[in-house]
């Protein structure tokens, strides 16, 4: 991103000031330049690499993954592959500063988004802007409420937040202009996003979710997600096929039409306002009919006509791997009171509990004796992972390849029949985030009569 300078006494190449300074600037691929301007004072820009200004902020164990991209060429005017969804629901947006991003995404917002005011500290916007309605320079500024949204400095508020009002710039800049970063392929013809799985750790509920999420990230632009592989993951494609109807490649699908993305992209798009805000929960129609009707009779012999509550605690690889990084699953000892406090205040007569952790369902029973119903499936013991992190890890380690096959099938199945019986309580509590809650909210189609997710930090 360029930053505007006061005009330095170095000896730099010069540029005329006008719409296309800035890619002007960009395609000669300087650091530097003076900038002669008739419609005021001159000026230098400077130019800093985005991720060069997250990186101290960085985690360093994180610091490989170049989280921003650098936006070399982008087209302001290019209506279609620029992403607005991050102003829905704002009244105004302010501007910390004038930069080479703040003055198009005014550009953009003044053009597309008529109903927004615009508001700026700095009066040198006006020799970029054109003076209008809706564009307010210097003065005094609205009143500080989520229908505002404030472009902060590149520093100026957390370097990855895209979530609540007070966002960094460079996140902003990433979440419109994201489609238009993600490919050198003309745009114009892309049509899938191919989502492939080859490592044997990944498990079905992420596989699902991640499928859905691609969908919504790029659903502006009208792009499919299909799954390709003969494994998904762990998985054999021929196995799901009995219960699931996989989305397949595209008839037409080629190397032009079609998108992959690696993981530097991913952890890209997770910086985006699309990303964050993504759709995970996957679409019903991932479920054959015959096995829907097959859960439903299962689900219905276990709630039947009783109120239950239902209760999804994971366990073992979540905490053995801290998978979710800052945050953690709550344990059974958080959950107590809040279970306890529904039980009373709404009359459940039973809990189904879903867990893979047989520590956990040893303590579940414990706190709550018969009111539990549980699956019948294979469970692990926390202390079985003392060389592996990950379930599928641990898999490895105790199934030779054809039982392997055969463990994997039947925990699937028993998987899948516990959070379709999970949907059909009449409230959940979840211990944290995890895929099988997006899946308990696929068969659930929100109408949980009270749904909780517990979001515990690792810092309390």
């Amino acid at each position: 991103m360029f930053e505007i300078r006061e005009k330095s006494g170095e000896t730099l190449e010069m540029l005329i000031h006008g719409e296309s300074v800035f890619h002007d600037a960009l395609k000669d691929g300087k650091k530097k330049y003076h900038v002669t301007n008739q419609n005021g004072i001159d000026y230098d820009i400077v130019y800093t690499k985005n991720f060069d200004y997250v990186l101290p902020m960085m985690p360093e164990a994180y610091r490989f993954i170049e989280v921003y991209w650098d936006f070399l060429t982008y087209d302001e005017n290019r209506n279609g592959y620029i992403v607005l969804d991050q102003f829905d629901g704002r009244e105004a947006v302010v501007f910390d500063e004038v930069n080479e991003y703040t003055v198009v995404i005014g550009k953009v917002l003044l053009r597309e988004r008529k109903d927004l005011d615009l508001y700026y500290r700095d009066e040198k916007i006006l020799w970029f802007l054109h003076a209008a309605d809706k564009l307010h320079v210097g003065g005094e500024l609205p009143k500080d409420t989520e229908k505002v949204l404030y472009v902060t400095k590149p520093l100026g508020h957390s370097y990855q937040s895209t979530v609540g009002n007070k966002i960094g710039v460079l996140a902003v800049f990433q979440s419109m202009f994201y489609l238009q970063a993600i490919t050198d392929k003309d745009l114009s013809k892309v049509k899938y996003i191919r989502v492939q799985f080859d490592s044997g750790l990944t498990g079905i509920g992420a596989i699902m979710s991640t499928a859905a999420r691609f969908e919504s990230i790029f659903k502006s632009a009208g792009w499919k997600a299909y799954v390709e592989g003969e494994y998904l993951g762990k998985y054999s494609r021929e196995m799901l096929s009995k219960y699931l109807d996989i989305p397949p490649k595209p008839a037409d699908a080629n190397d032009e039409n079609t998108l992959f993305l690696d993981q530097i992209t991913i952890s890209r798009l997770t910086i985006t306002y699309s990303g964050i805000h993504a759709n995970r929960v996957p679409d019903i129609g991932w479920f054959k009919q015959s096995f829907l009707d097959e859960m439903e009779e299962y689900a219905q012999s276990v709630v039947g006509g009783k109120k239950m509550l239902g209760v999804y605690i994971r366990g073992t690889d979540y905490i053995a791997s801290n998978i979710l990084g800052a945050n953690k699953q709550a344990s059974v000892k958080e959950m107590v009171p809040l279970i306890r406090e529904w039980l009373v205040a709404n009359d459940y007569e039973k809990i189904f509990l879903a867990t893979e952790d047989e520590g956990i369902l040893k303590q579940m029973r414990e706190e709550f004796g018969n009111l539990i119903r549980i699956v019948s499936q294979e469970r692990f013991n926390l202390d079985e992972f003392k060389t592996a992190k990950l379930i599928a890890e641990l898999e490895n380690e105790k199934y030779d390849p054809a039982e392997k096959e055969e463990h994997i099938e039947d925990m699937s199945v028993n998987y899948f029949y516990a959070m379709y019986t999970l949907s059909k309580c009449d409230s959940l509590i979840a211990s944290g985030m995890s895929n099988g809650v997006d899946l308990i909210r696929c068969f659930n189609g929100g109408n949980f009569q009270n749904d909780y997710q517990f979001s515990v930090g690792v810092k309390q």
